[in-house]
């Protein structure tokens, strides 16, 4: 299997502006459903990535504006990228998401973990529609175990 990072990207990706407050961060992540949110300047670059984590270890000092919780540099990687190069760079960097830019380094998206168990998710629906399943999930214990059985088989 050679996918590249585009097949599994999420495309159109909320973002905050610098000085958002930890309360606006958190009602965006909340009414979203989402556990990442890039944080971009005045001129809509991408500076970080202020995580749901982030948020949970700045609870108690929330009248700071986010960047001071938020990940940075970037991580980035363009949509060509295969998938297992993704995977391996999440796993060695212990993060949980990575944005996705073209040439140019425009943000086209963001791929979470969440996103690579979708993918997942998806090829074993296929795979036992083949009778020929990449793995017994019953024997999953961890996040981090499911993330090498996926680049064990390439994903």
């Amino acid at each position: 299997m050679s996918s590249s990072i585009k097949a599994v990207m999420t495309k159109n990706i909320k973002t905050i502006p610098v000085g958002t407050t930890w309360q606006q961060a958190n009602e965006v992540m909340v009414e979203s459903r989402i556990r990442h949110l890039p944080v971009v300047d005045d001129s809509g670059v991408v500076i970080g990535v202020l995580s749901q984590k982030d948020l949970l270890l700045a609870d108690g000092i929330q009248e700071l504006p986010i960047e001071f919780f938020m990940s940075a540099p970037v991580q980035a990687l363009e949509e060509t990228t295969p998938l297992k190069q993704a995977i391996y760079k999440m796993l060695e960097m212990k993060i949980s998401c990575l944005l996705i830019t073209d040439k140019s380094d425009e943000v086209l998206g963001i791929v979470t973990t969440d996103d690579l168990l979708w993918f997942l998710a998806r090829q074993l629906e296929e795979a036992d529609k083949k009778e020929a399943p990449l793995f017994n999930v019953l024997s999953l214990q961890t996040l981090g175990e499911v993330s090498r059985m996926l680049a064990e088989v390439g994903i």
